[in-house]
């Protein structure tokens, strides 16, 4: 009984995200929408640099020590502030691209003062529509492959905006992002999830679909720190869809892919 009230919640919840909230809306009051998980650059970019510093340290140090080390930040949400952090702590140019949302100068501007800014990192920190053809020796991104519909595709541009040597780091979330039912989302069909529940941006993916659409596109992709969450996902293991049957990782709920 306490399953079923918790999936009639969840599909509840779904409906009101998927009818009534656009995501420009979503942007101002998602903080306040109960069980839903806001882009963490809107309110967490330290923490998201420190992470990405600890990834390329562990598996790119070399990249660090190239002159004109130029930096591209993929999905980066409506403000530049972890682009400007980047290049605050590296001391290079930073490009930072979400052609998917409207830019927020005036949230920008908080973060330069919330985090002391220098001009100089400012000056290197620029915001563009699109990645430069082989410009970048190191591609980042957080919570962003979830979202991007054509995972093969989106490999095959990034690796032809990267300098010969250079490594992509993405940091996937594979949960619904309701996070208090991480899982539930692999119950439905395609028809019922694209029609009714999808907010328009969660495919679904597993890990299994971005190293195989990685392999397609000619890039060496290896995942590291995955993380699992088995209670969540024991709650409905033998409920998944058939389609996700043939997946061998179906509860990864977050993991790093290091991309060269």
């Amino acid at each position: 009984m306490l399953f079923y009230l918790q999936l009639t919640e969840y599909i509840v919840l779904r409906l009101i995200r998927r009818f009534l909230f656009p995501y420009s809306l979503l942007l101002r009051i998602g903080k306040y929408i109960p069980y839903f998980r806001v882009n963490a650059n809107q309110d967490g970019a330290r923490d998201i640099v420190d992470e990405y510093e600890r990834l390329i340290r562990e598996h790119a140090t070399g990249v660090l020590e190239r002159p004109n080390l130029r930096i591209l930040e993929i999905g980066a949400g409506v403000t530049d502030t972890v682009g400007l952090l980047l290049s605050e702590r590296f001391g290079c140019h930073v490009h930072v691209c979400d052609p998917y949302v409207r830019y927020d100068e005036a949230g920008t501007r908080d973060g330069i003062q919330r985090f002391k800014i220098s001009m100089e990192a400012q000056s290197r920190t620029q915001r563009v529509l699109e990645p430069l053809s082989a410009g970048y020796d190191l591609i980042l991104s957080n919570s962003v492959l979830e979202h991007v519909e054509d995972p093969e595709g989106f490999f095959r541009q990034m690796k032809g905006a990267l300098r010969e040597g250079g490594v992509m780091i993405h940091r996937v979330d594979y949960r619904d992002h309701f996070f208090k039912y991480p899982y539930f989302f692999l119950m439905f069909s395609d028809q019922v999830w694209n029609t009714f529940l999808n907010p328009g941006d969660l495919y679904r993916w597993r890990l299994d679909d971005h190293l195989e659409a990685a392999e397609r596109a000619g890039v060496g992709v290896r995942s590291s720190s995955e993380v699992v969450l088995e209670e969540g996902y024991e709650r409905i293991r033998h409920r998944t869809h058939d389609r996700f049957g043939s997946y061998k990782r179906c509860n990864v709920a977050t993991a790093n892919l290091v991309v060269r």
